[in-house]
């Protein structure tokens, strides 16, 4: 009987998990995991690719972070039900993620 030995590498990434609660009415929380220290950028965007609201922009160090997003846009209105995405970027990495808003 042979056997054999299989290494794996573990990749350690920036990572963006899916909002929750999805689809939401009143607010969603938005989850990310970076590896390193860096700047961060989270922006969510409606279907026709326009900026709703910049979250934030600022450095951050690694591990686990969540930020709440109560459907408003940068000037403080409802934004109507629908389809948006957020999207994270932090150094090189960049991700996108969908979420429905349900009024």
């Amino acid at each position: 009987m042979r056997s054999e030995v299989t290494t794996q590498t573990i990749t350690r990434k920036n990572s963006l998990f899916q909002n929750f609660p999805n689809p939401f009415n009143f607010e969603t929380t938005i989850r990310y995991q970076l590896v390193e220290n860096c700047n961060v950028v989270l922006s969510i965007y409606n279907l026709e690719g326009k900026e709703v609201i910049r979250l934030f922009t600022k450095n951050q160090q690694t591990g686990e972070h969540q930020i709440v997003w109560n459907g408003k846009d940068k000037n403080g209105k409802e934004v109507s039900s629908g389809i948006y995405f957020y999207i994270l970027k932090s150094g090189n990495f960049t991700e996108t993620k969908k979420m429905t808003l349900i009024r």
